[in-house]
């Protein structure tokens, strides 16, 4: 469920009673976004919360005012230069390209806090009083996904999320946001925005792809942002295309001039077909638990598997699943390990055949779609 910008999400159940998980989960696209959603949560609430972070050393580094104090000394320019990295700066956005360049993501979102605030970082050590460094509830769930009941808030970013997967959760407010050029006053450091309109001359892909790892990691409920919600309200103003389900000539199993019979025997072959693949993932599963896996040694669905049109709606609808659970990307690279001379062929070669298999899926339309 998304919610639009404003509204509060429940689950209601069939008696009428309303359910919100205890934990919310804060996923942001990056580690700055989640001090910032931390900070919100402590404006709204009147208190810090009783908080958690999935990856806790990074969150507990960014708390860590004592990191920060050259950094202020240059910005404020109580110092004249800086060496960071075996490299000395005289510009603070000489510095800021420099880390920007390096992909250092801590101390990018360092310096960023530091210029946004004017080096004025008091308000980081209060944060630390709410932080508890478990938060998984591991006598409920021992796959790590399942939230502690003291835990009121849990932050991570898109990236260290890929894997996992949570009740109920939260966009963050930095996605799809564009720094202003460096040239521009005032300083680039204190300037990200929302992508304009008339900014958006092709989809920001990568950005695209961060965004689609965040929103799947709800299983129940999902809220987006405002800045979000607006973003992909624009997008698809802009780029219909990217909504619209790929056209492909129909299954001979759709056909109306199938007799019964042929229909009959395309469905049983399709049914052998997914027994016996059923059957490979599983000994692979139990023969590959905690064994390295090679790219070859992963039992591929055949293409056939995937031409549902003309099935009954049981049966699509158990296919969808059982296709989901094994070629999504995260969710297999989260089961098994994978040889690191494999790692990126595996994941092309998942997020293709996951691809072909949602469109497979929507190829049937109206009460066949079901992804």
């Amino acid at each position: 469920v998304a919610a639009e910008p404003g509204r509060v999400l429940r689950e209601v159940t069939g008696d009428g009673t309303c359910h919100v998980p205890l934990a919310l989960v804060v996923i942001t696209r990056s580690n700055k976004g989640m001090i910032d959603e931390l900070v919100l949560r402590r404006n709204s609430m009147g208190r810090v919360p009783r908080w958690s972070c999935v990856d806790s050393a990074c969150c507990e580094e960014l708390l860590d005012v004592s990191r920060y104090e050259e950094y202020i000394e240059f910005y404020n320019g109580k110092r004249s230069s800086i060496t960071v990295e075996g490299e000395e700066f005289d510009e603070w956005d000489d510095l800021l390209e420099f880390i920007m360049e390096e992909e250092d993501t801590v101390t990018l979102s360092m310096l960023l806090l530091v210029a946004e605030h004017d080096g004025a970082l008091d308000f980081l050590a209060p944060l630390r009083a709410g932080f508890v460094r478990e938060w998984r509830n591991v006598a409920a769930d021992q796959n790590s996904s399942c939230v502690h009941p003291s835990i009121e808030l849990l932050l991570s970013t898109a990236h260290k999320a890929k894997g996992m997967e949570f009740d109920s959760v939260l966009i963050g407010r930095d996605f799809c946001m564009k720094r202003l050029p460096v040239a521009e006053d005032p300083p680039a450091s204190k300037q990200w925005r929302l992508l304009e309109p008339l900014e958006m001359t092709e989809p920001a892909q990568e950005e695209l792809n961060i965004l689609y790892v965040a929103v799947t990691r709800s299983s129940r409920l999902l809220q987006l942002s405002e800045h979000v919600w607006q973003y992909l309200t624009l997008l698809e103003q802009r780029f219909p295309d990217l909504s619209a389900p790929e056209q492909e000539p129909p299954h001979p199993a759709a056909s109306t001039r199938t007799s019964t019979r042929q229909r009959e025997n395309s469905i049983k072959k399709w049914r052998d077909t997914r027994d016996a693949c059923m059957a490979r993932w599983e000994t692979f599963r139990r023969e590959y638990a905690g064994r390295e896996v090679q790219v070859d040694d992963i039992p591929w669905p055949p293409t056939d598997l995937l031409e549902v049109a003309g099935l009954s709606t049981e049966d699509a609808k158990a296919c969808a699943h059982w296709v989901y659970l094994q070629l999504h990307p995260d969710k297999f690279l989260s089961r098994f390990t994978v040889a690191e001379d494999s790692k990126e062929e595996v994941r092309q070669e998942l997020c293709s055949r996951f691809n072909r298999a949602r469109a497979a899926m929507n190829r049937g339309g109206g009460e066949n779609s079901y992804w």
